[in-house]
């Protein structure tokens, strides 16, 4: 063992390898690193700035290294050469450390001396690498490959130096990457945070803060829950880097919008390079990639979609490794990460491997059969590929496809229109170049139309072909309509678009540098053309002022100054020979390109005007001191459940940031069945009629009681509300807080059932009531009673006969309303005095199908247009409003509309005490509920239904005394058993539906890759 051990040490010190040499720098990395931060605390210790500091003590850090380095690691002779060279080993060092430390100090607020010693490990590999290359130069015959690595890791640096530019407007606003009102606020800060919490509490695949309780894995993967970058930041958070808090979400977020286009940029840049193009064209194809303005529009307003950035071009790259080397393993990951990631940019991205396939697919053989035989050999091989990489992919693709067919968003119906308008197709230039869109390409893409086409390449000629084909799809809107799931165009797809040029603009290039054909004629009509359009136009097809006018001119003017010097500066090659001068104008070429791009997407920034900051996340429904006191008191423990219904939410996610088991929520991927229920099947008032959100239930009683809400805070400045049944119990600066004395909690027991078809005739006051009296189930269950339920709802007349009309004229259903329209009608309430709610319903559609706001006593709705592809397709409107209320005081936009099916009717709460009470008959004890997984003890004397609060949905299984028992739908909407009498153990859990079966067929594409991959390499040793 002693013989060993110093054997180690030997080699350790004497032993040339790269293994061992690493493994010296290491130690050296140490000692340098003790030395550094001697330095760097004791200039802290002076109040010398930390980023000063960490430069003095950087450099002398770097003089010892020289030597240590010299005389243990890499065992050469010091020589003054290497001393002046050596500071290129340590710049990238110094620029990635600089940067981590700021990012540290500054963006995750860590303590500057923590900071400098988590800022000096980043860059080890980038330094050892680097210091092997110059000081072991003497040691090789050649000095390219040192340069190589060099150009190489500088040209990357640019790239994440261009990505900082590109976000530089946050930085100088003060702003944080987030814009109040819209998703990326109102959804997705909501989202990353709130699942953050969940993962980290080991809830991976339901929450009680989502909503009425949901899926939080397959519900939230057209956002986050299968990209490797959520996971990759939930890494960090356990780490304790970053905080669980909504601004740290933001912050983050500006950090992976950084990062994603980094590396997005860089993956292209190493596709080029392995396709052995020059480090100037690449860095050009690999900046137009991510400083197109799509991507930082993807990361402002919908971050998750900028993943999809990183997955094209690795994906490419697998292809043309596997075209050169036939090992196709990175190709299938690639792919699968593509679909796995987010199955909506999945099938977009794989029509673009598609099409790619397609194009580049070399035809052999010597006569149409042989070259049609040939051809489809190709296309089943790459389809066996695509095979894999689904069947790969299926653990997050297949719970993410059954989420999506399972929500509520197929009924809207939207025209797509063959062409653009004629204002559109006249604004392309401004929409190619500017910031205008989300393209903001540069100029001197324009290359391409003067060069000479049966002298190109056959890879060039591919790569123009593919570029012409979505430059085709980008003139007509059924694309849109066409990659967004045939539903309404949408510019999702461009980054398609921007990547076929980014990834032919090096090959225009490189050939034009072949043939010289961009000369003083081409630049000069460019020049001339762009001038006349741009003096004749200034942007006129767009309302777009980034501060003020004069600003906006200069930019307009930095923009196509940029792109035109770009251009001469690619005419002026074609009359030099001088290598350094060359050298000189690609210099020029990637700058301009770079200005144009950074000056494009900080314009669209400025335009965009991100507005969130700190004090704003410190509104209603957010991060608000005075509601996280008061909701952290409304969250059941383990032991117990309830709802608590926040009244007149700002935000429907405010149940996800509080973390208390709300009764609304906003997401894409609700479950449908729920969705569907509270919308159309019940009829619950809606602000904005859209798909995927709903809010509480308008103050109804019987359905706020029959979801086992328990309390009610409501601001103090709303319309006086005194909810029956609730008593005042607390009171805060802002907010009134009541409590349920009648709450059913977590289950309720029914003796007796009702049909799906009676229930489904009635109307919404006797569906509402009929949710505390009976189990309306979908097939008859045998040994329970059909019920005859009570009388308490009935109808109170309309007394159209008196209604008083402003601005409008009604008559025979029909209604025609001016501006400021309103009518007041009458009701016949004799129920004043009566314990109660009145409901008023009405169908009421649009003649035009135009947009309207409609207003009764000062309840609002609001409806878009029917074509607008975010309207929810329901006519019937109801409202609640208290007893007393004898007048209906309606309000409507301007237009006709057609008023059919009104009612008034009062549901009686004479009734409720009892209806509870019989509810409440038989409970669960030592109730536990968790996230998915819940039990408990039941005894109940007689057979009924149990049932649970809990959204129906099919991943729950359930076991009644250890043997699994299959759960009913209960009122069309929550999850129930029928039970014998007698003393029941209750367990159910809850596992994502198509979760199994994804992993299963995940895990067997894995160890067939694995054992094809072992064989083979077998196969090839035996070769050998």
């Amino acid at each position: 063992m002693k013989h060993k051990v110093k054997q180690y040490f030997n080699n350790l010190i004497n032993k040339e390898s790269s293994i061992y040499n690493f493994l010296r720098f290491g130690i050296i990395g140490v000692i340098n690193t003790i030395h550094y931060y001697i330095w760097y605390l004791f200039l802290l210790w002076l109040k010398v700035p930390y980023v000063i500091s960490h430069t003095i003590a950087f450099t002398f850090s770097m003089i010892g290294s020289y030597f240590l380095n010299c005389f243990f690691t890499f065992k050469v002779k010091p020589t003054l050469k290497k001393f002046i060279k050596y500071p290129l080993t340590t710049l990238a060092n110094y620029l990635v450390s600089t940067f981590s430390l700021i990012l540290l100090v500054k963006i995750l607020k860590v303590n500057p001396s923590i900071a400098a010693l988590l800022a000096s490990i980043i860059p080890i590999p980038i330094t050892f690498i680097m210091t092997h290359k110059i000081l072991s130069s003497d040691s090789h015959n050649g000095k390219k490959p040192q340069i190589s690595i060099t150009k190489n890791l500088f040209a990357i640096a640019i790239l994440f130096f261009f990505s900082l530019a590109c976000h530089l407007y946050i930085h100088q606003s003060g702003k944080m990457f987030g814009k109040i009102g819209l998703d990326n606020a109102s959804q997705l800060m909501y989202f990353v945070t709130f699942l953050q919490k969940s993962f980290i509490s080991g809830q991976h695949f339901w929450s009680w803060s989502y909503g009425f309780g949901g899926d939080i894995f397959s519900e939230f993967s057209y956002y986050y829950t299968t990209s490797p970058f959520f996971y990759l930041m939930l890494i960090l958070r356990k780490l304790g880097i970053g905080t669980l808090t909504l601004g740290g979400t933001v912050h983050w977020r500006l950090i992976f919008s950084i990062f994603r286009q980094f590396l997005s940029m860089t993956i292209l840049y190493l596709l080029l390079k392995y396709e052995k193009k020059s480090t100037y064209t690449s860095l050009i194809g690999s900046a137009v990639y991510g400083g197109c303005i799509s991507f930082i529009w993807f990361s402002l307003f919908f971050d998750f979609m900028a993943d999809a950035y990183v997955w094209l071009p690795l994906t490419v790259l697998g292809w043309r490794i596997y075209e050169n080397t036939k090992k196709w393993y990175l190709l299938v990951i690639s792919a699968a990460l593509t679909v796995a990631n987010s199955f909506y940019f999945g099938f977009i991205s794989f029509v673009f491997y598609i099409i790619f396939i397609i194009v580049f697919t070399k035809v052999k053989g010597k006569n149409i059969r042989e070259k049609i035989s040939s051809f489809f050999n190709s296309i089943l091989k790459y389809a066996v590929f695509a095979a894999m990489a689904v069947g790969l992919s299926a653990v997050a693709f297949i719970p993410s496809v059954l989420a999506f067919l399972k929500t509520d968003r197929f009924s809207t119906e939207t025209k797509t229109p063959l062409f653009h308008t004629l204002n559109y197709m006249l604004t392309i230039p401004d929409r190619f170049f500017f910031y205008a869109s989300v393209l903001g390409f540069p100029l001197i893409i324009l290359i391409i139309f003067v060069l000479p086409w049966k002298k190109l390449s056959w890879v060039t000629k591919r790569k123009t072909v593919l570029v012409g084909i979505f430059f085709l799809m980008f003139l007509t809107p059924y694309s849109g309509a066409f990659f967004n799931g045939l539903s309404y165009s949408s510019d999702r797809w461009f980054y398609l678009f921007i990547f076929a040029v980014a990834y032919a603009l090096p090959d225009w290039l490189e050939e034009n540098d072949k043939f010289k054909k961009v000369g003083f004629a081409f630049f000069s009509g460019i020049t001339i053309l762009s001038v006349v359009l741009y003096y004749s136009k200034q942007l006129k097809g767009f309302d777009f002022t980034i501060q003020n006018r004069e600003i906006t001119n200069i930019v307009n003017i930095v923009i196509l100054s940029a792109g035109l010097i770009c251009l001469l500066a690619v005419a002026l090659k074609r009359y030099v020979s001088r290598k350094c001068i060359k050298l000189i104008l690609n210099c020029i070429i990637v700058l301009c390109v770079m200005v144009g791009l950074i000056t494009n997407s900080n314009s669209y920034l400025s335009i965009a005007k991100p507005d969130m900051t700190g004090d704003s996340l410190k509104n209603s429904c957010m991060e608000n001191e005075e509601e996280k006191q008061i909701f952290s008191k409304l969250t059941p423990d383990k032991s117990e459940f309830y709802r608590a219904i926040f009244r007149n939410a700002p935000q429907e996610n405010a149940p996800m940031s509080y973390g208390y088991y709300g009764t609304s929520t906003y997401n894409s991927m609700v479950d449908g069945n729920l969705h569907k229920w509270l919308k159309v099947d019940h009829d619950i008032l809606s602000t904005f009629v859209t798909p995927s959100a709903y809010k509480n239930f308008d103050d109804r009683l019987f359905l706020g009681t029959f979801f086992g809400s328990k309390y009610i805070v409501d601001s103090k400045y709303d319309t006086p509300f005194s909810p029956y049944g609730y008593e005042l119990i607390k009171q805060t600066d802002n907010y009134n807080v009541y409590e349920n004395r009648y709450n059913v909690g977590f289950d309720l027991w029914y003796s007796n059932t009702m049909d799906k078809n009676t229930y489904n005739n009635m109307n919404v006051a006797q569906k509402d009531a009929v949710l505390l009296q009976t189990a309306v189930v979908d097939k008859s269950v045998s040994g329970l009673n059909h019920f005859l339920i009570d009388n308490s709802t009935s109808e109170i007349a309309l007394d159209w006969s008196n209604a008083v009309t402003k601005n409008m004229k009604y008559k025979d259903g029909v209604l025609e309303a001016s501006d400021n329209a309103s009518m007041n009608i009458p009701i016949k309430n004799s129920k004043k005095n009566d314990n109660g709610e009145i409901l008023f319903s009405m169908n009421l559609k649009p003649s035009d199908g135009q947009e309207f706001r409609l207003i009764v006593n000062n309840k609002i709705t609001i409806k878009s247009e029917e074509q607008y592809p975010y309207v929810y397709p329901i006519y019937q409107y109801s409202f609640c409003f208290d007893r007393s209320t004898d007048v209906l005081k309606l309000n409507i936009s301007k237009g006709k509309y057609k008023i059919t099916d009104a009612h008034v009717w009062f549901n009686s709460y004479d009734f409720y005490k009892d209806w509870v009470n019989e509810r409440n008959k038989y409970n669960m004890e030592n109730l536990y509920v968790d996230g998915g997984k819940v039990k408990g003890t039941i005894k109940n004397n007689e057979k009924g239904i149990m049932a649970f609060n809990i959204p129906f949905n099919k991943g729950w299984s359930a076991k009644v005394d250890g043997k699994k028992q299959e759960l009913i739908k209960v009122n069309g909407v929550l999850m129930g058993l029928v039970l014998e009498p007698g003393t029941h153990n209750v367990e159910m859990t809850y596992i994502t539906p198509g979760l199994i079966i994804g992993s299963l067929i995940t895990a067997a594409v894995l160890i067939f890759i694995i054992i094809f991959y072992i064989i083979s390499n077998r196969r090839k040793k035996y070769v050998q």
